[in-house]
């Protein structure tokens, strides 16, 4: 019952890299059977994003609908009447991560949590500043405001128990003295 997010989705290559291996999973469950269009769009559901641009919201929409067709035969899509669910404002959403959070946008559990936060050194949103100030109230400073870091700390805390998190991350996580702590105290949880 728990989902799959990226908290900074762009246009959903991994949101449809993840959708595909649930296909593959579905598929690897059921005799190797191509699943109908209810099961695809319930596969669908499993895969949710998060991203600050309108135009990348669309495109992480349209990329999932590709790759819902993808799984499916020339002459279903042929006979489908209403192939494509709503994504946008359910599954994904057009929004700064930190006020999605802060707003309870992502009510499901989250089981896995994959992305590719930005690698910056700004807090670029009110979300952001918030969500540095809570953390700097707790923990101290955050490494060169390193928003990156600030994502990696706000999804883990998402994660349902025995949930994955796997984020990008520069190098500068593990080589950068100035990290050290927050590595030690990421690590530690």
């Amino acid at each position: 019952n728990e989902i799959i997010l990226d908290p900074s989705c762009g246009s959903g290559v991994f949101l449809v890299e993840a959708y595909k291996r649930l296909v593959l999973h579905w598929r690897s469950r059921n005799e190797w059977k191509r699943p109908g269009v209810n099961v695809l769009k319930g596969l669908l559901k499993k895969v949710h994003g998060i991203d600050v641009e309108e135009g990348a919201v669309e495109l992480a929409a349209f990329s999932l609908c590709l790759a819902l067709c993808d799984a499916l035969e020339p002459e279903t899509i042929r006979a489908s009447i209403k192939l494509f669910p709503p994504l946008a404002g359910k599954t994904l959403h057009c929004s700064c991560f930190f006020e999605a959070k802060e707003l309870g946008l992502v009510k499901e559990p989250i089981g896995v949590v994959a992305g590719n936060p930005p690698f910056t050194s700004s807090l670029n949103t009110p979300g952001a500043v918030r969500s540095y100030h809570r953390y700097k109230e707790a923990h101290g400073s955050l490494p060169d405001k390193q928003l990156a870091y600030l994502f990696l700390h706000e999804a883990m805390s998402m994660v349902a128990e025995g949930g994955i998190l796997i984020m990008l991350q520069q190098y500068n996580l593990l080589y950068n003295q100035k990290s050290l702590a927050f590595r030690r105290d990421f690590i530690t949880k």
